[in-house]
C-alpha cells in the first residue's frame, strides 16, 4: 500500500511539468499583453496563472473560441492578478 501511495504522489509531482504551457505560447501571450500597454508585473502575473491552469491544448482551444477568452481571464486571472488598472 505504501508503495502504491508513493507512486501516486510522485506522479502528481511530475505531472506539473506535463500540464504546463510551452514557452513559445507564454512568450507570445506576454508580448500581446505588453503591446496592449499593460505593466510588466500584470503581464507576468497573467503568464503565471495561465501556465498553472492551462495546457497547450487548452490554450489553443481557448484561442479558437476567442469569445471565451475574456470570460476565462475574468474567472481565472482577475481573482489572482486583479485588473490592469490596479497596477
Amino acid at each position: 500500500m505504501k508503495k502504491l501511495l508513493s507512486i501516486v504522489i510522485l506522479s502528481f509531482l511530475f505531472s506539473g511539468s506535463v500540464n504546463a504551457m510551452s514557452d513559445a505560447y507564454l512568450s507570445s501571450w506576454y508580448q500581446t499583453c505588453k503591446q496592449a500597454g499593460h505593466p510588466h508585473k500584470y503581464c507576468k502575473c497573467n503568464i503565471e496563472v495561465m501556465d498553472n491552469k492551462l495546457t497547450d491544448y487548452e490554450f489553443e482551444k481557448l484561442l479558437n473560441q476567442s469569445w471565451k477568452i475574456a470570460d476565462w481571464m475574468f474567472a481565472n486571472v482577475v481573482p489572482t492578478c486583479g485588473l490592469p488598472s490596479d497596477y
